[in-house]
């Protein structure tokens, strides 16, 4: 038997397509690099339209409407989507690259080896599914006016998991949005029939509560092993599913608690109007569950559970990403560094083992010093000292920013942080409520941003842990600020560097990287305020209050 060819990397206008991902009925995902000036380099994913569908009006318009929802979506449980346009006669999205897999994989994979995921963890995985579709659900347009968005494809099939941990709802490729121009037809049928509503399956007209009976399908599959419709043919499933015919969670596993079962009657529930009536309803509901019964679980957790059947896998695809930062793309003439530099940093950045490697765990300077001079000029601060402070600021951050491997041997020192961090966290580190021991406060920043730049993944897990270990540490909520900070979840970076400083009111740099989060979120109130107290702290890069007049 003859093998198939390697997938040749081929250009694509700015990309370059580094192989295939996935293959479906409308479309392709490819693995993708952008490559910038200024040695500007990342890996995105690429969804375009198969060019056979290219010409036919019905795939091409929900293509096209997939990529204008897409454009309002933007939070940690739905895929980032970075860019649309049309090259060689066809439709293209660019987005977030994910290392991971679908919850549908992970499901497999488990009930294979037997093992059912622990009820916290499950809890954990339908929360954030609830938290990503309520933004969703949510959602408004620049006008103020609700979108009226459903996904209508909620299954395992489309919520991903991230080796890290993270959980991410992706294809909106059927998603409808009362405010776009495609609408569902009564009578028509979308989706994946083990995963809808009664009224979906029976053809009618939907709304966001259609998704709640979904996520109610996952969850209902997670706690029992088995499938919500159970049928010879999709006929009857799709019978089953118009009918809601299903035997109860309680019937199959007696062990749940009493609560849960109640979560599934009524996510479950026929009729629209006798299930919640929003996803964040649900979500507050999982959420007492855990309280109630312990059954708590983190994305580190969660990333660990994912390394136990996908070791092989991440290890492969490692050595891809390694590979794929040696193919070059040359920049064509006509593709300005504009439209490059405009895309976001992705989840997974690839890793360049010999050129020196630069933090991206803080705020880029410049940004940083273009908001700095709005707030601190409206501060009073007088033009010569300004200038002083940021020369002094541009030194602090020249000097933490790049780890020359030529200076410093890469794996000594992560092996080093890795048993620098394992010390931490046995024995002593058991003690609840304690702080980071004074004789380590030296070294773990050093060890801290070491291995977020060498083993990021590995690093929020142990940082993640020490928060747990040492909850009193305002330098170990710091530095998970920090690393939330390069992941781009704003919302816990924020939590974590007010963790911080509500520990240590005088840690000036977590209130300048709070600053230019508000500012970033166009919060400007607030990250005046931020900025004012780096200012008052008086730290080594800011003149003392003598200096502010000129």
């Amino acid at each position: 038997m003859q093998t198939a060819p390697a997938y040749q990397p081929i250009q694509y206008g700015k990309f370059l397509l580094l192989d295939r991902i996935a293959r479906g009925g409308m479309a392709e995902l490819c693995r993708a690099k952008i490559i910038g000036s200024q040695g500007f380099e990342k890996l995105i994913a690429i969804k375009k339209i198969l060019p056979h569908l290219a010409d036919q009006e019905e795939f091409v318009s929900a293509f096209i409407d997939e990529a204008r929802l897409a454009a309002f979506l933007h939070h940690r449980n739905i895929v980032q989507i970075f860019d649309f346009g049309e090259m060689a006669g066809g439709y293209f999205i660019s987005m977030e690259y994910l290392s991971g897999k679908p919850l549908r994989n992970l499901m497999n994979c488990a009930g294979k080896s037997d093992v059912r995921l622990p009820l916290g963890m499950v809890l954990f995985i339908i929360a954030e599914i609830c938290v990503g579709l309520d933004y969703a659900h949510n959602l408004k347009n620049f006008s103020g006016e609700p979108l009226g968005i459903v996904h209508r494809d909620i299954g395992p099939q489309n919520i991903f998991i991230t080796y890290d941990g993270q959980v991410k709802i992706i294809d909106f490729g059927i998603a409808r949005a009362t405010s776009h121009n495609t609408v569902t037809t009564v009578g028509s049928l979308k989706g994946k029939i083990a995963y809808m509503s009664p009224e979906q399956a029976s053809g009618k007209e939907i709304d966001h509560r259609s998704d709640i009976f979904s996520v109610g399908i996952i969850l209902y599959e997670l706690v029992t092993g088995r499938h919500l419709y159970t049928a010879e043919d999709s006929g009857q499933q799709l019978a089953l599913a118009a009918d809601c015919r299903f035997v109860p969670a309680r019937e199959l596993n007696a062990s749940l608690p009493p609560l849960l079962y109640d979560i599934l009657d009524k996510a479950l529930a026929r009729e629209p109007d006798d299930r919640y009536q929003t996803t964040g309803e649900l979500w507050a509901d999982l959420e007492r569950c855990a309280k109630e019964t312990g059954a708590f679980a983190t994305a580190p957790e969660l990333a660990l559970f994912m390394a136990q059947f996908f070791k092989a896998d991440m290890e492969h695809e490692e050595a891809a990403l390694r590979q794929d930062v040696s193919v070059e793309l040359p920049l064509a003439d006509e593709v300005l560094d504009s439209e490059i530099s405009s895309l976001e940093p992705t989840v997974l950045l690839a890793r360049e083992e010999h050129a020196p490697e630069f933090k991206v765990q803080e705020p880029r300077l410049h940004r940083r010093i273009f908001l700095l001079v709005v707030v601190v000029l409206v501060l009073g601060m007088g033009g010569v000292a300004a200038v002083k402070f940021f020369g002094k600021l541009e030194e602090k951050a020249s000097a933490i920013s790049v780890v020359n491997p030529a200076q410093e041997n890469p794996i000594a020192l992560q092996d080093e942080a890795r048993s620098y961090f394992t010390r931490l966290l046995t024995g002593q580190a058991q003690a609840s409520g304690r702080s980071l021991p004074p004789k380590d406060l030296a070294d773990f920043d050093r060890h801290a941003s070491l291995f977020m730049e060498k083993s990021p993944r590995e690093a929020g897990i142990v940082l993640e842990k020490l928060a747990l270990s040492y909850p009193n540490s305002a330098r170990v909520h710091f530095q998970l600020g920090r690393l939330y900070t390069q992941r781009k979840e704003v919302d816990k970076a924020m939590a974590a560097y007010q963790k911080a400083v509500s520990l240590d009111s005088k840690m000036d740099e977590a209130f300048f990287n709070l600053g230019f989060l508000h500012a970033d979120k166009k919060e400007y109130k607030e990250a005046k305020a931020m900025y004012a107290k780096v200012i008052e702290l008086g730290p080594a890069y800011v003149d003392p209050p003598s200096c502010k007049t000129v």
